[in-house]
Formats: structure tokens, sequence, C-alpha cells
């Protein structure tokens, strides 16, 4: 049997696929409606399958605080069926949350132990769904990561924060960035070592922060990405309050992944930046 991998059409899904296509039974929106719960509960319960991956979610930060339902439904009541069937199987339930389930305000990393504060419907509807798969399952992993990147791109967003700088970075205007934002940029393809690796290693069930080591400010993170590309001296830093928001969002989320490296190695952010552009595009190293 094979695990069963919800939202296999996007960034970490794609990446899971590509690492290991036989392990997984991909779902995608044209096999499940997660808005439809009973029928989610009802197709979960008839699958064999030894395990469940949950990457699918509700990522539109903003419309999320109009798309109330939408979210809590998805990012969270949906979450809660999944660990309930999971639990009557007895197989393990690995489901993806956020840093957005903290408001910010520490000056050090975050902890699995921190309370959550979410500032917005999204942040809340992720903290749900993260208190249902606990809760309703022992045997749940609930995997907190952050400012992920990967080489599918996200189809709600449609790309990533990386290509979105490089094609910035093909014209010859300044790019502006925010400089007071800090957070913990993560590689899709680490996160999709890391959670073939606690499968592999049958590591214990709970809560684990999984994302590459180090922090970054967004326009720390975008000049590492202009050295590596050859435009670093266009870059330049800005207040969030440059780019207004409908929501708020956290002005630290830097996730501390202390406890998960100390069972699976977590490379530096930086490395697997640069693993993913030589990877999508041409790396140039000028500075």
């Amino acid at each position: 049997m094979a695990f069963l991998l919800i939202g296999a059409r996007g960034q970490l899904g794609t990446d899971l696929l590509s690492k290991n296509r036989e392990l997984f039974l991909p779902w995608t929106s044209d096999e499940i409606n997660l808005l439809n719960l009973q029928e989610l509960e009802k197709k979960l319960e008839s699958l064999p399958c030894e395990g469940i991956i949950n990457c699918a979610a509700y990522n539109k930060t903003e419309l999320a605080e109009e798309e109330t339902l939408l979210a809590y439904t998805i990012n969270g009541h949906a979450v809660g069926v999944m660990a309930k069937v999971a639990h009557g199987r007895n197989i393990p339930l690995f489901h993806v949350s956020t840093d957005y389930v903290f408001d910010g305000k520490k000056e050090t990393p975050y902890q699995e132990g921190d309370l959550t504060a979410p500032l917005s419907i999204y942040g809340a509807s992720k903290a749900l769904g993260e208190s249902l798969a606990l809760s309703l399952h022992p045997g749940a992993y609930v995997l907190r990561t952050a400012s992920l990147y990967g080489l599918q791109g996200s189809r709600e967003k449609k790309g990533n924060f990386v290509d979105s700088i490089v094609q910035k970075g093909e014209k010859s205007d300044p790019i502006r960035v925010i400089d007071d934002i800090w957070m913990s940029p993560t590689a899709t393809s680490d996160l999709a070592d890391m959670i073939l690796k606690m499968i592999e290693d049958k590591t214990a069930p709970g809560l684990y922060h999984a994302v590459n080591s180090g922090e970054a400010s967004w326009f720390t993170f975008a000049q590492e990405i202009g050295k590596k590309m050859g435009f670093f001296d266009r870059i330049e830093p800005v207040s969030k309050s440059v780019f207004p928001s409908k929501i708020r969002r956290p002005t630290y989320s830097v996730l501390s992944n202390e406890k998960l490296a100390k069972k699976i190695p977590l490379r530096p952010w930086q490395e697997a930046l640069t693993d993913y552009l030589s990877k999508k595009f041409l790396v140039c190293e000028k500075y």
C-alpha cells in the first residue's frame, strides 16, 4: 500500500511525487472536494492506504478574510475529518501548517511549545487544523513550515517569491522589498526530504517546525537571490507600510527547527536557495 497524498499538484506535493512516486497515491481537487466533508470521510474510510499526507490548503491569505467559511472548512474541519479517519484506521497523518499561527511579537525563534495567536483568518483556520489533528489523532504529525518555494510554483499565488524576484531582476528597475518582516525561507524540496525521512525513520508523532535553518527578512532573502543572479545592487529595502495589506501579518515568525534537527539534518536556507536557483535558473555568483 501507499501513502495518500492530498494536494499532489501543489509545490510540496509535486516535489514529494518527484522524489518517490511509488510511495504515493496522489489526490488532487479532481479526486476530492475538501469542502464536502461527508464525501471526504467516506472516501478516506474506503481507500486502502498506509498513511495520509495533507499538503492541501486554502492559501489565499487576504481573500480568506472574506471567504471565511472556505478557509475554516479546508484548513480546519477537513483536517479534523482526516485525523478522525486516520485514528480509526490506526494510520499516520502528516499535516502541513504555517508560521501564520503566531502573532510575531517574539524576538527569538518560535518553539513548538509557544502559544499560538493568529492575526488573520488564514492563520486562525490553520491553527484550528493543527488543534484538530493533534487532539483527534495521537498518530498525527503537524509540520509547521514557512515561506515555501518550489519548482512547481504556487497555483493560487501564481508562482513564488524567488521566481518573482528573478523576473524583476531581468528588468532594469529598482526592486523594492520589505525589510521589516522576518521569517524562515524554506524550499519545498527540502521539506519533502524531511517528510520522507520521518516516514523512513518512523519519527515519533507530534508537532514539529519543519523549515530550513536560519532566518531572513524578505529583503535579505531577495538580496541572496540577487547575489546569485547578478542584480544585487538593484534591491532596495522598504517598510511593510509601502505595500498595504488587508490583513495583519506577523512581523517576526521565524521558526526554530531545533526539535526536528535533533533527528534529521536540516541545512541553511542559503544552501537550499542555491540548489533551487541552479536547477531553475543560471546562477551567476557575481558578488
